[in-house]
């Protein structure tokens, strides 16, 4: 609930700047630095106080969203009246191309949640410890937090309706190429390099591209309802894909399977 008030809160915001994509690129690179940071930290903590102990200290690190949102400041007279003069609507929901759409971020949130599921599982069948396959995360988080950053200023920088969909279609492609050679991928430094790949598709996935996108094809007025909607169905991929991909993993008992 806490991502959902900050994905709508800063495009929102931003709405009447000319660099509101690179405002929303810079908000979204969160994402990809808590990965970063956290993902050899989680590894630290689960080495030395078990599961419980992550979500302990988990739990203390969630409270301070509180901290956070009390930073947030309401909007100027003027973006209000600005907001004012137009009325969203659900029509766009009449609109096929959004379910189309929705249906790529979908896969696409099913897919990237398989892989954040299992692949340090994964390296290490490759005989590499846990810490190295955590690291990969960080590799990821790395990769998203940059590419974000870049699209921001790309977008910013282009003024084209159909520019975010193109980004979107040759992060997507790329990040489908290289997971469909992923069990060729053996040797860590290819991992890193899979890492890497994966984490630019995933950035595809929020920030800049997809307010663009939804700007874009469904109305200005209607980012608050959109970016709801957005999130509803990258929510139902991610909650498929990790579950779906382990039950496949542990009837096969192979994680190559998954």
């Amino acid at each position: 609930m806490a991502y959902l008030v900050a994905c709508v809160t800063v495009p929102v915001y931003f709405r009447a700047y000319p660099r509101q994509k690179s405002a929303v690129a810079m908000a979204a690179c969160g994402t990809g630095l808590g990965t970063f940071v956290f993902s050899p930290i989680v590894q630290t903590l689960d080495a030395n106080y078990g599961w419980r102990g992550i979500f302990i200290v988990l739990a203390g690190v969630a409270v301070q969203f509180c901290s956070i949102g009390i930073l947030f400041r309401p909007v100027s007279n003027v973006q209000v009246y600005e907001c004012r003069k137009t009325i969203a609507t659900w029509t766009f929901m009449r609109n096929p191309g959004f379910y189309v759409t929705h249906a790529g971020f979908l896969l696409t949130a099913f897919g990237d949640s398989v892989i954040y599921g299992h692949l340090g599982e994964y390296a290490e069948t490759l005989g590499y410890s846990a810490a190295e396959g955590a690291y990969l995360y960080s590799v990821v988080g790395l990769s998203a937090m940059l590419l974000k950053l870049l699209h921001g200023i790309a977008l910013d920088a282009r003024s084209s309706l159909s520019f975010p969909i193109q980004l979107a279609i040759i992060f997507y492609l790329l990040g489908g190429i290289a997971t469909s050679t992923l069990l060729l991928t053996q040797t860590y430094a290819m991992l890193i390099v899979y890492s890497s790949l994966f984490g630019a598709n995933n950035a595809a996935s929020g920030g800049a591209i997809v307010i663009g996108i939804l700007e874009a094809y469904y109305g200005q007025e209607n980012l608050e309802l959109t970016i709801g909607a957005n999130l509803a169905f990258l929510g139902i991929g991610n909650l498929l894909g990790s579950p779906i991909a382990g039950k496949v993993e542990s009837r096969t008992n192979d994680t190559r399977q998954a």
